[in-house]
């Protein structure tokens, strides 16, 4: 019997990261910087995420008890959406480095205090949404070519035989009495 001769996870993290591919991100304020796609599902699977922003993903409206459609406006859903943008920003964010203190005149890192609001909120976008597709052939895309990929040529309505497609299914032999 052969026994699973698995890394160790020193080794496994180094050949992670060199493996890893990061792409050019430029940031509105003009930072140029080298970031990561979010593993969304995973981060899905291991409940990281809220849920107000899957109901977002998904297009869903909360709702109340009664079936109304809800705002989420509550301090735990914002506090927790804000961590969220915060944890992805800092996932995301490969170079440069993010360190509190960072020297101003360091070329590696920066001081997360030093990075302007909307630069956060563009990497969150760009890493949950604009982040390259990947293809089952192993390449990738960008978002913008999927995104509306069902738009192009539309949705045919016609069956297999050039007829209407019914959403409720028609007895046998119903119109021939």
């Amino acid at each position: 019997m052969s026994e699973n001769r698995g890394v160790s996870l020193a080794d496994w993290r180094k050949k992670r990261k060199t493996t890893e591919r990061l792409y050019d991100v430029p940031l509105p304020s003009g930072l140029k910087t080298k970031a990561r796609k979010v593993p969304l599902r995973v981060w899905m699977i291991a409940g990281r995420v809220p849920e107000v922003f899957l109901q977002q993903m998904m297009s869903v409206e909360p709702q109340d008890d009664a079936g109304e459609q809800t705002q989420p406006e509550s301090i735990k859903q914002n506090t927790e959406m804000l961590n969220f943008i915060g944890e992805v920003f800092r996932y995301s964010l490969a170079f440069p480095r993010l360190v509190a203190g960072a020297s101003p005149d360091s070329e590696e890192e920066i001081d997360p205090a030093e990075v302007p609001e909307e630069d956060i909120y563009a990497l969150f976008h760009w890493a949950t949404q604009g982040a390259p597709v990947e293809m089952k052939d192993g390449s990738e895309v960008s978002a913008e070519s999927v995104a509306s990929f069902r738009e192009v040529g539309g949705v045919s309505t016609a069956g297999s035989d050039g007829g209407e497609v019914r959403s409720t299914p028609v007895e046998p032999n119903a119109d021939q009495d």
